[in-house]
């Protein structure tokens, strides 16, 4: 669903994946760190933690919390990190590089790109293609209609334009306002 928002700016599919996030939490959390791979539903086989699944969920919460701003979101993929960072579980396979890409995510916030425009105008569909084409996995894109209401997360506030722009944001700071697919381009070649 976080790819589907991602890649259309639906609103919708955000809600879905916040959803998604709420019913991991609430089915698949173990008590004190991680998640499990399954309910305890009575059998004699207990539900366990399972690496490769706590990564991906861990990886999930932590972008998820990002595009939405909430902090159950953040908590959760906490949570789940817990269990990946514990000596044991971290040197159970020395080639398992996923929790040194969990820790690189949770330590860093991922380059925000945001395109602003009537989706209708060609200007708008270039820049948004652009920032589609060069994001990295670990990304926040957005795409703001300037005739509907405003982001989902209003942690950045954009001032308001009577064109298509793009603006690339990191930890401390946004870019100004990018008009044209070359600059646009440019900037971002800068990141990679």
């Amino acid at each position: 669903f976080l790819a589907l928002y991602r890649s259309t700016g639906e609103v919708r599919w955000l809600l879905q994946a916040s959803k998604l996030g709420y019913f991991l939490e609430r089915n698949f959390k173990a008590p004190k760190a991680g998640i499990l791979t399954a309910t305890d539903n009575g059998t004699p086989v207990k539900p366990i933690r399972q690496l490769d699944e706590n990564i991906q969920a861990a990886r999930f919460m932590n972008l998820l919390g990002h595009y939405t701003g909430k902090e159950n979101h953040k908590n959760f993929a906490k949570h789940i990190m817990r269990y990946l960072v514990d000596r044991s579980v971290a040197l159970s396979r020395i080639t398992e590089e996923g929790i040194l890409l969990c820790d690189y995510e949770f330590t860093h916030n991922p380059i925000h790109m945001t395109v602003r425009g009537d989706e209708k105008e060609n200007d708008t569909q270039i820049l948004r293609r652009i920032a589609l084409e060069n994001a990295p996995w670990y990304a926040r894109i957005e795409f703001l209609d300037l005739a509907k209401k405003n982001a989902y997360n209003p942690d950045v506030k954009y001032p308001k334009l009577s064109k298509p722009a793009a603006f690339i944001c990191t930890d401390s700071r946004c870019s100004f306002a990018i008009y044209t697919a070359k600059e646009f381009q440019e900037t971002l070649n800068r990141f990679k």
